[in-house]
């Protein structure tokens, strides 16, 4: 080979490699961003959790509230007539 040639490859290496380094960083970059998302994901899962249980015992309350003062409502109804 001569001497160009091998001036020429060691070039196109360097550029080769110079690519390789920026792709990557720029997944370091990316995985990072996922993890900064899979975190604020887990902590809205955790808010939307402990939101629903709230939830899920206040319209348990209000249910058992209106099931008491429907059976009343019909049980007076069955007393109107005779």
């Amino acid at each position: 080979m001569t001497a160009e040639r091998v001036r020429a490859l060691e070039v196109q290496q360097d550029g080769t490699n110079d690519k390789l380094q920026a792709i990557h960083t720029e997944l370091a970059e990316i995985r990072q961003e996922l993890t900064e998302i899979n975190t604020g994901l887990n902590r809205q899962k955790g808010y939307i959790a402990g939101a629903m249980s709230v939830i899920v015992v206040i319209w348990t309350a209000v249910l058992s509230a209106i099931a008491v003062l429907w059976d009343r409502l019909v049980e007076s109804f069955g007393t109107m007539w005779p």
